[in-house]
């Protein structure tokens, strides 16, 4: 049997302790993304909307470089947040690209904003349609499934479609909730031109599992 000479032992050495950083960290980062938190909506006449997201989510960067939502939300806006994924680590790219396989590091990671208005005050033409929120295509609605529900007595739909942006796919999710008391609307949206879309598609899922509409008690003096 030939021996392994000292340089090899060494490339060895090496090859096996960025396998075991790359697993710990693999192995954190899943963890991680198993972990939800909260989040909680701002409060408008006694409403509030709640609902969990993956632990690895963080709030958009801004152009000014202030780790917070969007600058600044529209005036009429209740919630306008938007969240990143985190890019990846200098050696995730390096795992992805040497011993995976070019191009297995997404360019374009996934976002998720949620936006909340009164459904007349919306930037986006929304309408209801036998009760439930939608979409007003202005013209042919392009390629899409849709689903209906009740969330905490509000209609609500969930509309999956994927299209097309430079050439690429790019998946697209929608939680659409309508609070008929106040004629108001909430919007969840999420978008991953990631070819591995399955991770994306059950964060949304789970989001539109975990969200609810609740009516919060508005101290007195502030109604």
């Amino acid at each position: 049997m030939k021996r392994i000479g000292r340089a090899q032992w060494k490339i060895l050495a090496v090859l096996t302790a960025i396998l075991v950083v790359g697993a710990t960290g693999a192995y954190l980062l899943i963890h991680k993304a198993r972990e939800r938190k909260t989040f909680l909506g701002n409060i408008d006449s006694g409403y509030r909307c709640r609902f969990t997201l993956s632990s690895v989510w963080q709030w958009a960067v801004t152009a000014q470089g202030t780790a917070r939502a969007v600058d600044p939300p529209p005036p009429i806006a209740v919630d306008y947040a938007q969240f990143d994924l985190p890019p990846p680590s200098p050696m995730s790219k390096w795992l992805s690209l040497h011993l995976l396989h070019p191009g297995a590091v997404p360019q374009d990671l996934p976002k998720i904003g949620l936006f909340s208005y009164p459904l007349s005050e919306f930037p986006a033409k929304f309408r209801l349609i036998q009760g439930y929120p939608s979409p007003d295509w202005q013209g042919t609605a392009p390629k899409h499934t849709q689903s209906h529900l009740f969330i905490d007595g509000c209609p609500a739909t969930v509309i999956y479609l994927t299209t097309s942006v430079t050439g690429k796919p790019l998946h697209c999710v929608y939680l659409l909730v309508y609070e008929p008391t106040r004629s108001f609307l909430y919007c969840v949206g999420g978008n991953s031109a990631s070819n591995d879309s399955a991770w994306f598609h059950r964060e949304m899922q789970a989001i539109v599992a975990s969200f609810h509409v609740e009516k919060v008690p508005v101290p007195a003096g502030k109604h």
